[in-house]
């Protein structure tokens, strides 16, 4: 398989497409809902929904400590942008945030019949492009909601501003009848930032019909 031919299977379940009009979506209090999508999620109370458009900008900032410049723009060229992100500090903020990070894509029938497959392949795909890479919990098949779920968590070192951040991501996928879903949650390893409860909050929070 050649590199951007791995490129591409790490991006599938991630890429963006344009399944959301913003009249679909509603913001009440600390509660996202998306009824075109068919999913909500809470925010911490003292946290903030980001504009798209700031997460765009700080992904130049916060990348891997992977120096291949080419790899990192193949994988920005991929990945898209979430639909919705929730960050502890703004993203102008200099330091390190914890983030949880929403992707949509439409499910395509490959992805509807090799669900398992692509979950129990996902938490290894990133592994080139993160230094002391490691997968610490290799998916967990569920359902969410009445749908097919997977958990999994990987751990990683993350660059922001010139300093390396041990990063931890816990990531829910689920595959309903109108999109495949990736929550993902980033906070530290270690310190304060590593934001456990407000993670654990956000993510018991997800519903989807």
């Amino acid at each position: 398989m050649s590199r951007r031919q791995f490129i591409g299977v790490v991006g599938a379940a991630t890429a963006v497409t344009q399944l959301s009009p913003l009249s679909a979506i509603t913001l009440e209090n600390d509660l996202y809902s998306n009824e075109r999508l068919g999913f909500s999620i809470g925010k911490a109370p003292t946290w903030q929904f980001a504009r798209i458009c700031d997460f765009a900008r700080v992904l130049d900032k916060q990348t891997s400590t992977q120096t291949d410049p080419e790899l990192h723009r193949d994988l920005r060229e991929i990945s898209g942008e979430p639909i919705l992100v929730i960050s502890k500090y703004p993203l102008e903020h200099d330091a390190f945030t914890p983030v949880v990070q929403v992707y949509a894509s439409q499910p395509s029938l490959s992805q509807i019949k090799s669900f398992e497959s692509h979950c129990a392949f996902a938490p290894h795909a990133l592994a080139p492009f993160h230094p002391n890479y490691e997968v610490t919990q290799e998916a967990i098949f569920s359902t969410l909601c009445g749908f097919q779920a997977a958990t999994y968590a990987m751990q990683f070192d993350y660059e922001c501003d010139g300093v390396i951040h041990p990063t931890r991501c816990e990531v829910v996928d689920v595959l309903t009848d109108r999109a495949h879903f990736g929550f993902q949650f980033f906070g530290s390893v270690t310190g304060p930032e590593q934001a456990i409860d407000d993670l654990r909050h956000m993510r018991e929070s997800i519903r989807l019909w």
